[in-house]
């Protein structure tokens, strides 16, 4: 895995983005593949060996996260997929917020983290690109995860939330 910015979004650092780098050693595209290569039903597959939706709906899947994907390729030379991702991590416990870094990090991943919720909607108004998923405590002081929530969502309508809590009661 390695991280950078989305050509796409200027603004966005090497920090904001999750990339997820899938390459293989196969034979390669020519320009023609390439220029097709997320068009449904297009596929270089013989009858009955393919329908051509898997990369179309990866990118349709991708493309709804906000995220980006990139392809490149060369005959010979095998393929290299590159999809980009954000994430925001709002966690007030310093010693859960430091472990959900931690596995985070050891997955590939590098997300902008936040101590609070107000901290967590200040990084949300500065990121002028797209927040694919914002991952916040549900019980944290002054604002809560709910609260967090539908506030990062006026400025991002289209992040997913992952709430996650120790308390069990509720």
């Amino acid at each position: 895995n390695t991280r950078g910015p989305d050509p796409r979004s200027p603004g966005l650092t090497a920090r904001d983005w999750v990339t997820l780098t899938i390459r293989d050693t196969g034979h390669g595209m020519d320009e023609h593949v390439k220029a097709h290569l997320f068009e449904p039903f297009f596929t270089t597959k013989p009858p009955g060996r393919g329908t051509g939706l898997g990369l179309a709906t990866v990118k349709g899947i991708i493309d709804e996260l906000g995220g980006t994907i990139r392809v490149d390729s060369t005959l010979g030379e095998g393929t290299t997929f590159t999809i980009g991702l954000s994430v925001l991590v709002a966690e007030d416990d310093d010693a859960v917020r430091a472990l959900t870094t931690r596995v985070l990090k050891r997955r590939g991943y590098d997300v902008p983290t936040a101590a609070s919720g107000e901290e967590a909607l200040e990084l949300a108004t500065r990121h002028r690109a797209h927040l694919d998923l914002l991952l916040t405590d549900v019980v944290m002081t002054k604002m809560t995860g709910r609260e967090l929530a539908d506030a990062v969502r006026q400025l991002h309508p289209e992040i997913r939330v992952l709430f996650v809590s120790g308390y069990t009661d509720d």
